[in-house]
């Protein structure tokens, strides 16, 4: 069997510069391999889970703070008041066919960002080296769990732009992983906010709600990884709120 390590050297591999306060993944979890592809970083990390990692645990993550201090001086960040606004806005410019999908978020629960997603961001703020709130861009992380309690990282780092690009890089390490009796537990992913029309009602985003169709946008990524990989879980996180689905939902997106 081709190991992890030697499926990333398909793609450069890259140095980390330690310029911002190293993150709790960084510090406490092993990260066996790093590559790129196309510009898209896809990082390795291995640990053993813990319960706590899921649940709203207080940790030191100052760059997350930072980008929460700044989102929150511009707007409430209760995420049905998120929803209900880009929901109006979708409506008012004639985005109807996403109405459905919207009325069908505002009936589920919301849930506080977790430690994991938490320490997901102070990841990702170290791989950038700029503060989150100036970085209109997306992560994307998949979450596995082990026959004896392992949980793998495989996080999918992208600076350019709001979108989280699959590669072949990705696909041949969660493969390597589910062969080796690993579950596809989770797919995480952000929304970030963008405020460049806030002062005429214009949308920011920021919503935790799967983009796309049935095949296409994250629905479409939802349900493939699902019938694939047996994705069990995907969850849609804005850096305070987050929106957990689970595989069995995915087609009432």
């Amino acid at each position: 069997m081709i190991s992890i390590k030697n499926l990333l050297i398909m793609g450069s591999i890259l140095g980390l510069a330690f310029t911002a306060q190293a993150s709790f993944i960084s510090d406490n979890m092993k990260k066996v391999a790093e590559g790129s592809e196309n510009g898209v970083q896809v990082s390795v990390y291995e640990t053993q889970d813990q319960p706590f990692y899921y649940l709203p645990t207080s940790v030191n993550n100052p760059a997350l703070e930072d980008m929460q201090a700044e989102i929150s001086s511009r707007t409430s960040v209760d995420p049905y008041y998120l929803l209900r606004r880009q929901r109006d806005i979708f409506f008012k410019v004639g985005f109807l066919e996403v109405l459905p999908r919207f009325e069908f978020v505002l009936k589920q629960k919301i849930y506080e960002i977790s430690f994991l997603e938490k320490s997901l961001f102070e990841l990702y703020a170290e791989k950038l080296q700029i503060k989150l709130f100036k970085s209109y861009s997306e992560f994307g992380a998949n979450i596995l769990h082990g026959p004896r309690g392992e949980l793998v990282i495989i996080f999918i780092s992208n600076s350019k732009d709001a979108t989280v690009p699959d590669t072949a890089l990705r696909r041949n390490v969660l493969k390597a992983y589910l062969e080796k009796g690993f579950h596809f537990k989770i797919h995480i992913h952000n929304h970030p906010f963008a405020f460049n029309g806030e002062s005429d009602g214009g949308d920011i985003a920021g919503t935790p709600i799967p983009s796309g169709g049935s095949s296409y946008g994250d629905v479409g990524a939802y349900r493939s990884e699902s019938e694939m990989y047996r994705l069990e879980n995907a969850w849609i996180t804005n850096g305070f709120s987050t929106l957990r689905m689970e595989a069995s939902d995915f087609s009432k997106y």
